[in-house]
């Protein structure tokens, strides 16, 4: 045991010796290159918002029938979507513009009695409707209302072509990121540089403009405005740091 000691302590020796040479080396010195190349980067997000006229139009509208027996609500239901579906044709609208949306018949019970009891039954029939020339919308409410949809469910506008809109978001987005990089960099004393990556964010489809379901009887009084379609661009851009 007592001969060992010492190779014990030698070796322990070079092992701390290994150690703290490993550590000196991996600490780059003053001038030397390789501290120089270190890469320094800033990230930043733009974003861009134009705005268009919108010059279409989705229209969701229905009917429904109550009977006393299924077959009798439906065949009601049936009969006054038919009316509907002609006077669109009359219209103009084909049958890629009009597409069936939902079709249901359901029991109707009154729950004030005990048990409940069935008191007929309840049809309802869906529609959507694609609309080219927003102007008419008001003659469209007028005609589908007449011939017997007392459901008008919900209206959207957009645009048919949003290419020259959203390459101006597009536009707007990267100067957006460009000035918070240079905002950033000269805050730190740096510059910018050139651009290391870049990649366009996810952006959703413009949202939907709701109208309130209505009956028939008030949707003659309600206005109908288009207003602005908005469409919104996001980039992420990685600029390398003077």
């Amino acid at each position: 045991m007592i001969r060992l000691r010492p190779l014990l302590l030698t070796a322990a020796a070079v092992v701390l010796s290994g150690a703290v040479s490993t550590a000196v080396l991996a600490q780059p010195t003053p001038g030397d290159p390789a501290a120089s190349s270190i890469s320094r980067t800033i990230t930043v997000s733009g974003s861009g918002h134009t705005e268009m006229a919108p010059d279409i139009a989705v229209l969701s509208l229905g009917v429904t029938s109550d009977g006393a027996t299924a077959r009798e609500a439906l065949d009601k239901n049936s009969g006054a979507m038919g009316a509907v579906i002609d006077g669109l044709k009359e219209l103009g609208f084909g049958v890629t513009d009009m597409q069936t949306t939902g079709l249901s018949v359901n029991a109707q019970y009154d729950y004030n009695t005990q048990p409940a009891r069935l008191i007929g039954y309840l049809a309802s029939n869906g529609i959507t409707l694609r609309v080219k020339d927003i102007s008419r919308l008001g003659e469209i409410l007028d005609i589908v209302v007449s011939k017997g949809s007392n459901q008008i469910n919900g209206l959207s506008f957009d645009v048919a072509d949003k290419t020259a809109a959203m390459n101006e978001a597009r536009l707007k987005a990267v100067a957006d990121a460009k000035a918070k990089a240079d905002l950033l960099a000269g805050a730190a004393g740096m510059t910018v540089g050139r651009v290391i990556t870049m990649s366009e964010g996810y952006v959703s489809s413009p949202s939907p403009v709701p109208v309130q379901t209505m009956r028939a009887d008030s949707a003659a009084s309600v206005p109908t405005a288009a207003g602005q379609v908005g469409l919104d661009a996001l980039v992420n851009i990685v600029y390398e740091l003077n």
